[in-house]
């Protein structure tokens, strides 16, 4: 009888170690899931903001592309040594405890599923900055026609000389000289902050 309350109490000491050891592997692997998604999300969202500035500075068009191109450069970063969706918790529960396993499983389900919202969030926010550029470039749903990639206004304000190509481009008004010098319409850059809004 006492070998079976030596033996029975080996075994109780053992489940209570991998019990405890286990619980803090798994706080450990959840936590370091979620950091790691947070990071990249953090670096997505610099870097898309730095490639969408970048590429407004070219032209209407280049706002969507420097928001992919920037998101895609945060995306590729690791953490650790590992890709951010490459973090789960392990699903190996030692000999005791194997009902865990199953809540483990439901936990990497909802990793996966939320990598996939994560990149269908990415793919809305290139989209938005699409709808951005095409506003910018002077479409509208009444004369989408207007559109231009390359100049901001449309293409009715680039005719008339207003703006020039980019964020920074200045037009060139059709007949206006003063004095044999032909004048400069405003960069787009410059019609924003040439007359600010007034506060009441």
């Amino acid at each position: 009888m006492a070998g079976y309350g030596t033996g029975r109490a080996r075994l109780l000491r053992d489940y209570g170690m991998e019990e405890a050891q286990e619980r803090r592997r798994y706080s450990s692997e959840v936590g370091m899931a979620g950091r790691a998604r947070s990071i990249e999300q953090e670096r997505k969202s610099l870097w898309g903001l730095l490639g969408m500035a970048a590429g407004a500075v070219i032209a209407p068009w280049a706002i969507p592309v420097g928001l992919a191109a920037g998101k895609a450069v945060g995306g590729t970063m690791t953490i650790d040594g590992k890709d951010a969706e490459d973090y789960f918790v392990s699903e190996d529960v030692g000999r005791f405890n194997r009902s865990e396993e199953y809540e483990r499983q439901d936990v990497n389900r909802m990793l996966r599923k939320e990598d996939k919202a994560d990149l269908w969030r990415d793919v809305g926010d290139v989209g938005k900055a699409a709808m951005l550029a095409f506003t910018l470039g002077g479409g509208s749903m009444k004369d989408p026609s207007n559109v231009s990639l390359t100049h901001y206004g449309g293409k009715k304000a680039a005719a008339a000389g207003e703006y020039g190509a980019g964020l920074f481009g200045r037009g060139a008004p059709p007949a206006s000289t003063k004095q044999g010098i032909p004048l400069e319409g405003k960069s787009y850059w410059e019609h924003l902050f040439s007359n600010p809004p007034k506060l009441s």
